[in-house]
């Protein structure tokens, strides 16, 4: 049977790369699947690249944190109405930053030869994490959405967090739980962690 090289992340975060066995890449897919791995790559060994190949193609400036946010958040809403390939050239091609357009035409061009979009993003691995390519390769999604909110004015009778809750409540947004990280990292009390046991769900605790 053919031998398979393969790159994937485990539960804990930790990259695993190895061989494995198996018919055929679904196959071998897989198994890794089973074995809880998020694989970020599955390829013959014969045909595993060398070390220079996983490095960019040209030395430039990557993705910050907030542009690979951006990004993802229009490759979710555009890839819902158009085929993957099209909405990668429409988010590159309206990139205003130029090492940004670059950046995604090059992974836009990994797809157009016939790479999954993970491998395909393993060309800008500096600006696409290997966790966050092999969640992009087992199509992971969360059950809900994560919010995090500042607001102030607090100390002058509760302002923004009131302003919030009312904006939920008139949106009838369905809010499930709520973690409070007021005064965080503020020497207050004598103690450095306090538990606390009202006004919590024992669902979530």
């Amino acid at each position: 049977m053919p031998d398979f090289a393969y790159h994937a992340i485990d539960p804990d975060g930790r990259e695993k790369r190895g061989r494995i066995v198996a018919a055929n890449d679904d196959v071998a897919r897989e198994r890794l699947t089973l074995k809880k791995l998020y694989i970020v790559s599955v390829e013959p060994a014969a045909a595993t690249p060398s070390p220079l190949s996983r490095l960019p193609l040209r030395r430039r400036a990557r993705l910050n944190a907030k542009q690979l946010t951006l990004f993802t958040r229009q490759l979710s809403s555009l890839a819902q109405v158009s085929p993957l390939e099209e909405a990668l050239r429409t988010i590159s091609r309206q990139s205003e930053q130029p090492h940004v357009r670059a950046i995604l035409t090059e992974v836009h061009s990994g797809v157009v030869e016939g790479q999954r979009l993970s491998e395909a993003m393993r060309r800008e691995s500096t600006s696409f994490p290997a966790l966050y390519r092999a969640m992009i390769a087992a199509g992971y999604k969360p059950r809900r959405t994560i919010k995090m909110i500042g607001y102030a004015a607090e100390e002058v009778g509760l302002k923004g967090s009131a302003a919030i809750a009312q904006n939920f409540k008139t949106n009838n947004v369905n809010v499930v739980g709520v973690m409070q990280l007021d005064m965080t990292n503020y020497k207050g009390s004598a103690g450095d962690i306090y538990i606390y046991t009202d006004y919590t769900d024992s669902l979530q605790n």
